[in-house]
């Protein structure tokens, strides 16, 4: 009996494991960039502080989704490179999450001020 699969059970769980990050990744960057720039708010009109400016605003807004691309395509490239050599991808992701957490964190510093 021939196998009919379209394709090999093999790296089933590093797809939906990275499909499943990337897509709670990217709803918790928009989310967090916008509640980093709603943060704002409270500033006066007369402080210079960075996060104040419209700079600043614009800034701790779109650095977290900006982050999350950066993450995803540090992950991919590290992946690929990895699957060439036949090593385990796995590296990849823990290196996608690690840039995806320092980004994050730059951004919470930059909105509390």
């Amino acid at each position: 009996m021939a196998d009919i699969r379209p394709y090999p059970r093999r790296g089933i769980g590093f797809a939906v494991t990275g499909w499943f990050l990337a897509l709670a990744g990217g709803a918790g960057a928009f989310l967090f960039g916008s509640a980093a720039a709603r943060s704002t708010d409270t500033c006066l009109p007369d402080e210079t502080v960075f996060p104040c400016t419209e700079t600043g605003r614009d800034v701790v807004h779109w650095l977290p989704p900006i982050g999350w691309l950066a993450a995803i395509l540090l992950a991919w490239t590290i992946g690929s490179a990895l699957s060439r050599r036949g090593a385990p991808r796995w590296p990849a992701v823990a290196a996608g999450v690690a840039g995806y957490a320092v980004v994050m964190t730059a951004d919470w510093f930059l909105a509390v001020r």
